[in-house]
């Protein structure tokens, strides 16, 4: 009613608030087409009365929609319009919460060290403008680089420190957040009693606050955890915990990670029959289906789909290290050597390549005495000496 009265006595500015405000609405129910229809709506007004602020917040939420379906080229593009006209506009709070979104798109391609210099450039602009919640999530955020990276005392050191931001301003959101990420970290470094403690506190917070997506990301957490110790029935439980709370892509994912893992295919391909019908395209789901292909002995089926997913993201040490296996039971050990360095090269944690040790004896189970897998093994080992003796 809002927008038609500011159409008919010709407020655009009006107007085209009020259909940002409508996208906004649709966002918050996961109506992702509605929202992008708004948003696209609301900038063209924007933009035809000179309304730089505007413009550039609708770039910024499209972008945010963009990220929220895995469609990280689409994001960066949108923040990268964004963000010189916030500068542009003297809007640092703008200019800061776009750095930090383009920080999450790396980190979300696993481009580390282009999301660390992001999250470095928004935080002393946060803290100039006095925005300490701002600086808190990109204190966050760099602890999630850092975990990645298997720098574990920085993570918890940034979860720590942003901790006692949220507690200090009452951000209980963002505290649930960096004790889930605790959780996770303890997860990780297979802390499993002090994991689940965390991500339950975690799960208790957000269960209050009425966030079933984020309550959801807890169960995921401790599945994650569970995984990590090769607990896969109880790695399945928690994930089908979190699937009843939120239906999600990527849950669904890693549901299907654990039945692979049980080498229960059939069960698992219909799990990845729902990710792709949630959210189609997926990379996770290339690299999953490419995973049961070489376990059920299609090896060549297997190196088409894992080639793909490479494609798409060529950052994820898994991704190679499947492909590698796949390569070496199609008959192709030399790339599929060159495709394990790659792997290798990408791999931070130790723990990784443990269970990339317990990967290869498995595929020489499955496979027999493969051409060249005594090579990577031989590689394995020569990774394994030098983590050993740094």
């Amino acid at each position: 009613a809002a927008r038609l009265i500011y159409a008919a006595i010709g407020a655009r500015l009006g107007e085209a608030n009020t259909l940002q405000a409508l996208a906004d609405v649709h966002v918050m129910l996961d109506e992702y087409a509605e929202a992008r229809a708004k948003y696209e709506e609301a900038r063209a007004i924007y933009a035809a009365i000179g309304a730089r602020r505007g413009e550039a917040n609708t770039f910024k939420a499209l972008g945010d929609v963009h990220r929220r379906l895995a469609e990280y080229a689409e994001a960066r593009a949108k923040y990268e319009e964004a963000q010189p006209v916030y500068v542009a506009i003297g809007d640092r709070l703008g200019e800061a919460n776009t750095l930090q979104a383009l920080g999450d798109v790396h980190r979300r391609l696993a481009e580390y060290a282009e999301a660390r210099a992001k999250y470095e450039e928004a935080q002393p602009v946060y803290v100039a403008i006095g925005d300490r919640l701002g600086e808190a999530n990109t204190l966050q955020a760099l602890g999630d680089v850092h975990r990645r990276l298997a720098e574990y005392a920085e993570a918890r050191a940034k979860y720590e420190a942003a901790r006692l931001i949220y507690a200090a301003i009452g951000a209980r959101l963002g505290e649930a957040n960096t004790i889930k990420a605790l959780g996770e970290l303890a997860g990780q470094l297979e802390q499993e009693q002090e994991a689940i403690a965390l991500l339950e506190e975690a799960a208790a917070i957000f269960k209050e606050l009425g966030l079933r997506r984020n309550e959801a990301g807890c169960y995921n957490g401790m599945g994650a955890a569970m995984k990590g110790l090769h607990r896969h029935e109880e790695a399945l439980r928690y994930f089908d915990q979190a699937i009843q709370l939120y239906s999600d892509a990527m849950l669904y994912h890693n549901r299907a990670d654990s039945l692979i893992e049980l080498e229960r295919y059939d069960e698992a391909g219909r799990a990845l029959d729902t990710a792709e019908a949630l959210q189609p395209g997926q990379p996770y789901m290339l690299y999953h289906r490419g995973r049961i292909a070489l376990w059920t002995y299609r090896p060549a089926d297997a190196v088409r789909l894992l080639e793909q997913a490479v494609g798409l993201r060529p950052l994820l040490n898994s991704f190679h290290c499947q492909l590698a296996y796949a390569l070496l039971a199609a008959g192709d050990p030399d790339r599929a050597l060159s495709a394990f360095e790659l792997a290798l090269e990408l791999t931070h944690a130790r723990k990784d390549l443990v269970d990339t040790e317990e990967e290869l004896a498995r595929l020489g189970r499955a496979y027999g005495p493969l051409p060249g897998l005594d090579r990577l093994t031989k590689r394995l080992e020569q990774a394994l000496a030098e983590t050993t003796n740094h």
